[in-house]
């Protein structure tokens, strides 16, 4: 499932937020299930579970998002955040990461995406020295940084 691949790549902050909700969530089931309660206090704790069982939900199936991208942009897809291989993606480039050379025409289009997404990856990961050598797109087999090389050029 992709939410389980998202927080499989997930930073540990995420990891660790959502272990949290889960540890609530059984948490309020045992006390639903095996505490003896009055009916308004078996209420409450049925609402606050709905309302832990939404926030993993939404914490499983949605993007992080960068707050400095969008304090300087204004745009919740710019600022887009999702993980690949440990490597964090923003904005346009968070969505490309299933790209293959069949989406391009040329290979200056594919290039052109690369190289974008390449700048943004050193930009927001300064621990990472060669992105290029991971290959997140799966664009470039030989890791040399031309990418889709059997394409006609523009």
């Amino acid at each position: 499932m992709p939410f389980f691949e998202n927080l499989k790549n997930a930073p540990t902050r995420k990891k660790i937020r959502t272990g949290i909700i889960v540890v609530i969530i059984i948490a309020l089931l045992s006390a639903y299930f095996f505490w003896d309660f009055s009916k308004r206090t078996k209420n409450i704790l049925l609402g606050t579970g709905i309302a832990a069982v939404t926030a993993l939900w939404v914490d499983l199936v949605t993007y992080e998002v960068d707050l400095e991208t969008l304090r300087d942009t204004g745009s919740i897809d710019e600022s887009r955040k999702t993980y690949s291989k440990g490597i964090a993606l923003i904005g346009d480039c968070s969505q490309q990461n299933d790209l293959n050379c069949e989406h391009f025409e040329t290979q200056q289009d594919a290039q052109d995406i690369y190289d974008t997404c390449m700048r943004k990856i050193k930009e927001y990961n300064k621990d990472v020295e060669d992105p290029i050598s991971i290959d997140i797109y799966w664009l470039d087999g030989d890791k040399d940084g031309i990418v889709c090389e059997h394409l006609p050029s523009a």
